[in-house]
C-alpha cells in the first residue's frame, strides 16, 4: 500500500512537535528541580544539554567542594563550554582576595585546561578594569578556553598579587618575551615547585570581564559581571 507525500508530512510534523513539547517539558522539569543532589547528577551528567546544564546551575544552591567544579573543567570528554562555564563557578565560588597562591592552587587541583598561552601578566603592575586603578602588586589575565570563538562571545579573569616586576621581566614584556614572572606564576597555580615569595603571595583583588556578542551566549542573571565584581569587593 503507498502512502501519500501529504500522510508523510503528516506524519513527521507530528513526531517533531511531539519531540519538541517532550524537551519543553523535560526544561520545566529541570526549572522545577529542588533537590541538590538532583541538581548535581543533573550537572555531572555528560549528556545533559547546555542550556540544561546551565539552568541546574542557576538553581544550585548546595555549597560544593572545589573538586567537583575542577574535576569537569579538566575533564575533555565534556564540551569546551560546559568545562569554561566550570571554571567560572570554581573562581566564583572559590577564589577571592587574601587567599595564597598556594590554597589558589588546591583550589584549582592541576588545572589543565589551562594554556601557557592563555595566561599574560601587565609590565605596569596598575591594574585592569574591573580591578582597583593604581592598585601594588603584580597584576595577570588569565583567558581560560580562548578557543572558544570569539564572535560567541569570551571572557578573561584579572588577578593583582603580591609582589613586584623586575626590571628583567618589565623589559622581556615589552619585547613579548618569555617572563620568569609568568613562567612561575604558571607553576605556583599547577601547584609545582617554585620560589617561597610566589608561592605564599597572596591574591590582594579579582575580577571577570565578559564580553558577550550574543543574547543567548550566558544567561545574564548567571553571569552577570557587575554582581560578581561587587560580591568579590565585599568579601574584603
Amino acid at each position: 500500500m503507498k502512502v501519500s507525500q501529504r500522510k508523510i508530512i503528516l506524519i513527521l510534523g507530528i513526531f517533531l512537535l511531539v519531540f519538541a513539547v517532550s524537551c519543553q517539558k523535560r526544561e520545566i522539569k529541570i526549572n522545577e528541580i529542588g533537590d541538590q543532589n538532583e541538581l548535581m547528577k543533573i550537572i555531572a551528567d555528560k549528556k545533559t544539554g547546555y542550556s540544561n546544564y546551565v539552568r541546574a546551575i542557576q538553581q544550585l544552591d548546595a555549597n560544593l567542594t572545589p573538586s567537583f567544579w575542577s574535576s569537569i573543567a579538566n575533564d575533555k570528554s565534556y564540551s569546551d563550554k560546559k568545562r569554561q562555564v566550570a571554571v567560572v563557578e570554581l573562581f566564583q565560588r572559590f577564589v577571592h582576595p587574601g587567599i595564597t597562591m598556594k590554597q589558589f592552587a588546591d583550589v584549582l587541583n592541576k588545572p589543565t585546561w589551562l594554556k601557557d598561552n592563555e595566561v599574560d601578566f601587565s609590565p605596569i603592575g596598575t591594574g585592569y578594569y574591573p580591578l582597583k586603578k593604581f592598585g601594588p602588586g603584580i597584576v595577570f589575565f588569565i583567558y581560560p578556553f580562548s578557543n572558544i570563538r570569539y564572535d560567541e562571545g569570551f571572557w578573561f579573569i584579572a588577578i593583582r598579587i603580591e609582589g613586584e616586576i623586575s626590571w628583567h621581566d618589565f623589559s622581556k614584556s615589552i619585547h613579548h618575551e618569555e617572563t620568569e614572572c609568568k613562567r612561575d606564576f604558571l607553576k605556583a597555580i599547577r601547584g609545582e615547585e617554585v620560589n617561597l615569595n610566589m608561592r605564599n603571595a597572596k591574591i590582594l583583588d579579582i575580577g571577570m570581564i565578559t564580553f558577550e556578542y550574543k543574547n543567548n551566549f550566558w544567561p545574564p542573571d548567571l553571569y552577570d559581571t557587575s554582581s560578581y565584581i561587587q560580591k568579590k569587593e565585599g568579601a574584603k
